[in-house]
């Protein structure tokens, strides 16, 4: 079942009750006048998606028109995300604060994510700088001396999303994708804070951290593409 949490409400312009006003969630109920349309939920939806972006620092540089394009692709991945999170028995109470932030579970958390590996690729291109990923040869790479555990555990749970999807058509229960999804994403963010890789000296170091980013990357991608998110070019 879709609810809505008391804050959503009013923003969509329903006027709820003060007792309403402290649950957790307000159902929609015909008898009381409670409803929203799909189309007025959506459109409020990109609306908010694109007034973050434009106040953010995800919007520097970026015109009107691709502004607009950025809040669209992130309140896509805010709603699907939002609607697989939650098991198949949980009451699903949408929130547009929870379904947009970009820390933690949510869609546009692991579009940033996969940004995060673009960007640095990019710059790494402007300056130069070679990552010297060769993609036939991915998994021969990573298994080089000098792999961390942190590195190792990156790319194990790349490697175990197959597993976690399969898992989730056979319960007929999404959200241990997006669990997983979550998991991974945390992971990366971990390693990308802990082992820099453009500013890296070492040749063959800066070498092992860009294949896991780009294990990483390639895993993500793959499962964004699966639920239905776009990845952005640039957030």
């Amino acid at each position: 079942m879709v609810a809505l949490t008391p804050e959503t409400a009013k923003t969509l312009g329903m006027e709820i009750s003060a007792e309403d006003a402290t649950r957790a969630y307000v159902e929609m109920s015909g008898r009381k006048g409670l409803g929203v349309k799909a189309d007025d939920l959506l459109d409020t939806l990109e609306q908010k998606a694109t007034e973050s972006v434009r106040e953010g620092s995800k919007a520097e540089g970026l015109s009107d028109e691709e502004t607009g394009i950025l809040g669209h692709q992130v309140a896509v991945a805010a709603l699907r995300y939002f609607m697989l999170k939650f098991g198949r028995n949980k009451v699903i109470a949408f929130d547009f604060g929870e379904a947009l932030t970009f820390e933690g579970d949510s869609g546009p958390y692991l579009q940033y994510s996969i940004v995060r590996v673009k960007n640095i690729f990019r710059k790494m291109k402007e300056r130069r700088v070679d990552p010297m990923i060769d993609e036939r040869e991915l998994d021969r790479l990573t298994l080089n001396e000098g792999i961390t555990d942190e590195m190792w555990e990156l790319v194990r749970l790349s490697a175990d999303l197959p597993s976690s999807i399969r898992r989730a058509v056979d319960s007929l229960e999404l959200s241990v994708i997006t669990h997983d999804l979550l998991t991974l994403a945390q992971k990366f963010n971990s390693f990308y804070h802990r082992f820099p890789i453009m500013n890296e000296k070492d040749d063959a170091e800066r070498q092992r951290r860009a294949v896991c980013a780009e294990i990483f990357r390639k895993t993500m991608a793959g499962a964004l593409d699966l639920l239905g998110i776009p990845v952005p070019e640039r957030m």
